[in-house]
């Protein structure tokens, strides 16, 4: 029996190493993939990085700078005419003079609004001339109109989109 014993515990021992060799590999193969995903992209952005800076030129730095600038201001804004209408009522005639600014985020969205602007104008008047003295007269309703002219004007735009519209006067009478 103590021949048998010894065999079993010889046998034990010989499986042993290649569960322990496995477990190594597999933990080195979980470190290694771990020390790629983490460790490398950081080393690798610092080493292009200093390549880059390396191979700038001065034009190439007064390139960056002014295209550093130009993004630092985004918004743009357009300044329309004033606009005065006749307010829709129940017979009894009100005026509205309103003045507007549109508030795009690219000058691409500007230009192609100035060149829109007799669409745009159009767009405007016909949602003030639905509008009544009730309509208008709260804050909630001029909210309503600036959501409802952004909505009207973005079908019109192919480019981008409006960021925001403002009133800049406003006189019912």
């Amino acid at each position: 029996m103590t021949t048998q014993l010894s065999s079993l515990t010889l046998n034990e021992r010989h499986h042993h190493p290649g569960v322990i060799r496995f477990c190594v590999i597999l933990i080195l193969a979980v470190c290694s993939v771990w020390a790629m995903d983490h460790v490398l992209p950081f080393y690798s952005q610092s080493v292009w990085a200093a390549d880059e800076e390396a191979a700038a030129t001065p034009e190439d730095e007064a390139a960056a700078a002014a295209a550093a600038a130009q993004n630092a201001i985004q918004d743009v804004f357009l300044k329309l005419e004033p606009f005065i209408v006749n307010l829709k009522g129940n017979g009894m005639k009100r005026y509205l003079k309103t003045s507007i600014a549109i508030e795009v985020s690219q000058n691409i969205v500007k230009k192609e609004l100035e060149m829109l602007i007799p669409k745009v104008r159009d767009t405007i008047l016909f949602v003030l001339t639905s509008k009544s003295y009730n309509d208008l007269f709260s804050n909630e309703g001029k909210i309503a109109l600036k959501h409802e002219l952004i909505a009207h004007i973005n079908r019109i735009l192919k480019t981008g989109l409006i960021k925001a519209i403002y009133i800049t006067d406003f006189i019912i009478q």
